[in-house]
């Protein structure tokens, strides 16, 4: 189901799908997972990504979290190999909102006026129990 609706979402907004092929509800913060997600960061070369924060109240958004913030760093350094090469640089890093903003300091607002409806209508087509993101804090650690 996750993997559907996933790939459903990268259509609707015209991304191309990397499904990583972790087990919902078993992902772990592993020296083989974080080399997955690494070679996923040089593989996309994001601008910016955006990922849960670490109170988050589930924890394989924890472990995304910690995998995220301690890969970030480590898809620049060079003798980190992998099947994708070294980024070059440091990729902005932002938080979004937990459910209920549960010590959450909002640093930035997304004006999503001109899509909410659009966005509504089809989050409610998800059975994964996504309802909303509001609020990103980006990170300044470098």
């Amino acid at each position: 189901m996750r993997e559907q609706e996933f790939n459903n979402s990268c259509k609707f907004i015209g991304a191309d799908p990397i499904w990583m092929g972790f087990p919902d509800e078993y992902l772990e913060n592993t020296l083989e997972n974080r080399m997955v997600f690494v070679d996923m960061i040089r593989q996309v070369d994001p601008d910016l990504v955006i990922t849960n924060v670490p109170n988050d109240y589930h924890p394989d958004h924890r472990y995304t979290h910690e995998l995220v913030w301690e890969t970030l760093m480590l898809a620049d350094v060079n003798h980190v190999k992998t099947s994708h090469p070294a980024t070059g640089r440091q990729v902005m890093l932002y938080f979004m909102d937990n459910i209920g903003g549960v010590d959450f300091l909002l640093a930035e607002l997304v004006d999503i006026t001109e899509v909410i409806e659009m966005t509504i209508g089809k989050f409610r087509e998800y059975q994964a129990g996504c309802k909303y993101a509001e609020g990103f804090r980006k990170v300044e650690a470098w």
